[in-house]
């Protein structure tokens, strides 16, 4: 067997010679199996939870006649949302009359990561990941990962916490 240097140029690619020996000699047999029923078992808990927070919103299940209603159902369209165990292709209810204003507790209106995973990005970039390190760690890793662009203005938004942080006046007691 030879050495692994886990060095910042080398994780991505050294994780999947790790895994690739773990492989053979028997100890993960099925681990990308489990990697994938993990996933879609996290994409069912979410799509659970948007077709249960839609329908409390609206007043009425699927095919029913409640007078209570306050909207009709008008089919679904596609969203990807990446979380720190992939992305998932979520199917995402709409309104026919838009009577209402839907939100959903799991992520708001246009959001397409989950704040997790944009954390991690920039902790990523903190600990000396270039953009494309970052990009390459996260694809090998969870699949999915975010551009150069969003990566840079993840790390943009927290120049702003920085200096608001740094504009307070000092509060420590003497």
């Amino acid at each position: 067997m030879r050495s692994i240097d886990f060095s910042q140029d080398n994780v991505a690619a050294q994780w999947q010679y790790v895994k690739r020996n773990l492989r053979e000699l028997g100890i993960l047999d099925n681990f990308g199996d489990f990697e994938t029923r993990a996933r879609r078992a996290i994409q069912a808990l979410i799509q659970g939870s948007i077709y249960e927070e839609f329908t409390k919103q609206i007043g009425a299940d699927r095919y029913k006649r409640v007078g209570s209603r306050l909207d009709k159902r008008k089919g679904t369209y596609t969203r990807f949302f990446t979380t720190t165990f992939g992305t998932s292709e979520l199917e995402i209810p709409r309104l026919r009359n838009n009577n209402i204003d839907i939100t959903y507790s799991l992520f708001d209106r246009y959001q397409r990561r989950q704040k997790k995973f944009d954390d991690m990005v920039v902790l990523s970039m903190i600990l000396g990941f270039s953009t494309r390190k970052q990009r390459k760690f996260f694809k090998n890793f969870i699949g999915d990962s975010v551009s150069h662009t969003t990566a840079s203005r993840l790390l943009d938004s927290l120049q702003e916490d920085l200096q608001e942080f740094r504009a307070q006046p000092d509060r420590r007691q003497i």
